[in-house]
């Protein structure tokens, strides 16, 4: 993924304020405006998540922790869509 980064939108800066200019990616949220992917950022999501529906399938994962794995697969799934559902190509506009 990539960020557009704007400090207004900015979730990685709670208080969008301060002299901070830079994103702090290592506080990245999910839902930021500033998130930008491309169509292989999708794909590596959707091979992410193949992964580990698989692990969650194979049997030798406590059903806790296959929970987790399927929570996280399906979220995983989510991102990608909504790339392929909104993603802006040249001559369209987000919408």
């Amino acid at each position: 993924m990539f960020c557009n980064y704007d400090r207004t939108k900015a979730l990685c800066h709670p208080g969008r304020g301060g002299t901070n200019e830079a994103p702090s990616l290592d506080r990245c949220k999910v839902n930021c405006a500033n998130i930008a992917r491309t169509d292989e950022h999708a794909r590596q999501l959707r091979d992410a998540s193949d992964s580990l529906g698989k692990q969650a399938a194979s049997g030798l994962v406590p059903e806790p922790l296959v929970d987790r794995l399927r929570e996280r697969a399906d979220s995983l799934t989510e991102l990608a869509d909504k790339q392929d559902n909104d993603r802006v190509t040249a001559g369209t506009e987000a919408g």
